[in-house]
């Protein structure tokens, strides 16, 4: 079989792919955690079969245990009851637990270590040293106002978050520098995308949830409308947050967009996928990640056209202009009405940003309060502590603004330290991109990976993803998949 990079066809779906249909497809009938278990074992037993490869098998388990992340846990102590943070209710049960994704990880660094060190099987490639020396800073950060931190308990769970993230950055820019590792845990990803945009479509059309297992139990029980139009039904798939689906659609929105419209092979394919995965974001009715998708794909475009200097397929692009047009004039009811509550919501004093600006002040209080931060993600639990609860509404949530939840998790420094890590990735990825001696394939998905990874900090300046899974787990797995390419 031979396999391309970058491509989503039946010549190039591995059985792996195969394998990751029917354990996602399982997932419509398991529910609680103990079968999930025998489930992920099983799915990582037969992955190894078919690659004979331990790393291999391990990475792609994390992948699938990761997507799926609901009521699948085993028992280790975390500090999560809101109730029992703040002291208002005598003996509230604390809730504790630890991702089965999370312990797939831990195997991961070990096997990737030992291979390294012990067996010297692998030459590990180096991470550049301002990059890993703003990491580990971070790290530090977290570290210091976790120990200072009212909220020690949250604080140090959302510690361990951070170097979630952090560790699955490493780990995937060291394992997918392997092709068809690569290869397999994109087209997992697609199909993982497809089949949620699917269900957002069937549920959309259903007029409600459809009552299986693997929706989100609150999605499941009455289903998600919109905050100004009540009778406006959003979906968002197996997830109760559309937003959330949105801007899971919105990390490969740019990869399946690019691929269709400049190569030629698969066009049919691609193009059904990107109007699906199209039809289900108009359906979430998430008006910031409409305008993620917009900004990103004309990005894309003029990079690709312009930066890259790849030939546009005319046929293809006039077919994918009018299937755009057709969708957008089916769906025009919908974007006007959603388009028309922009109004309350930016001029009511309960709207979107009133709220987010009432966020804002405090966010900004509490880093004058603690330059260090007052906890990681421990803002939620701050408030009850310094502010009545009357005096602010809608506060018991993260700050929606991804760089309010770090500002106020690990202060000013850490929020600076952020931003500098930021543009040093933006700017190698620039130097990526301008490599001549990188093949264009391999060219078209890094570009398409950066636009995916810039969508999720662009529509966190509107939502609390920092610590929103899988999203936030995924874009530091696509920002691995580029540094995967730039060192090979």
């Amino acid at each position: 079989m031979k396999n391309r990079l970058f491509s989503f066809s039946y010549k190039t779906i591995q059985p792996e792919n195969i394998l990751f249909v029917f354990f996602f497809l399982a997932h419509l009938a398991v529910s609680n955690y103990k079968p999930y278990l025998v489930l992920v074992l099983a799915f990582w037993g037969v992955s190894l079969w078919l690659r004979r490869d331990l790393l291999a098998a391990t990475w792609q388990t994390f992948v699938g245990a990761l997507l799926f992340y609901k009521a699948r846990y085993f028992v280790i102590p975390f500090q999560a009851s809101f109730a029992a943070a703040q002291g208002l209710v005598a003996n509230t049960p604390f809730v504790y637990y630890l991702a089965f994704a999370d312990f797939l990880l831990l195997i991961l660094c070990y096997l990737l270590i030992r291979w390294r060190f012990v067996l010297r099987k692998r030459a590990s490639q180096k991470l550049p040293f301002k990059e890993a020396t703003l990491l580990f800073g971070l790290l530090v950060l977290g570290a210091v106002t976790s120990f200072t931190s009212q909220f020690a308990g949250v604080s140090w769970f959302g510690f361990w978050r951070v170097l979630f993230y952090f560790l699955s950055f490493l780990v995937a820019s060291e394992v997918l520098r392997d092709k068809k590792t690569l290869t397999t845990t994109i087209n997992n990803l697609l199909l993982f995308v497809g089949f949620n945009s699917l269900l957002i479509v069937l549920q959309k059309l259903h007029g409600g949830p459809l009552g299986l297992l693997i929706e989100d139990f609150s999605t499941a029980a009455f289903g998600r409308f919109a905050d100004e139009s009540v009778s406006l039904y959003r979906p968002g798939g197996i997830y109760f947050e559309p937003n959330l689906s949105a801007s899971l659609i919105n990390l490969l929105l740019p990869i399946v967009f690019l691929k269709t419209l400049f190569t030629s092979k698969n066009f049919w394919r691609n193009g059904l996928l990107l109007f699906l995965m199209a039809l289900a974001l108009l359906f979430t009715a998430s008006r910031a990640n409409w305008i993620m998708a917009v900004l990103m794909t004309g990005a894309g475009y003029w990079l690709a056209s312009h930066r890259l200097r790849l030939a546009v397929n005319s046929q293809q692009q006039r077919l994918l202009s009018w299937g755009g047009g057709i969708l957008l004039v089916l769906q025009l009811p919908l974007v006007l009405v959603r388009l028309a509550t922009l109004e309350p919501a930016l001029t009511s004093s309960s709207g979107g940003l009133a709220f987010r600006l009432a966020q804002l002040k405090l966010a900004v209080s509490f880093m004058k309060q603690r330059l260090l931060g007052i906890g990681v993600d421990a803002f939620q639990y701050q408030i009850l502590t310094d502010l009545h609860p009357a005096a602010y509404f809608y506060h018991f949530t993260a700050p929606h603004n991804i760089f309010l939840e770090l500002g106020t998790s690990l202060g000013v420094l850490g929020l600076i330290i952020l931003l500098v890590f930021l543009l040093k990735i933006f700017t190698r990825i620039k130097t990526l991109l301008m490599n001549s001696s990188l093949a264009k394939d391999q060219r078209l998905l890094v570009l398409g990976l950066s636009l995916g990874f810039a969508s999720y900090w662009l529509s966190g300046l509107f939502y609390p993803w920092l610590f929103a899974p899988p999203l936030a787990e995924l874009s530091w797995i696509i920002l691995g998949m580029i540094y995967s390419r730039s060192q090979r």
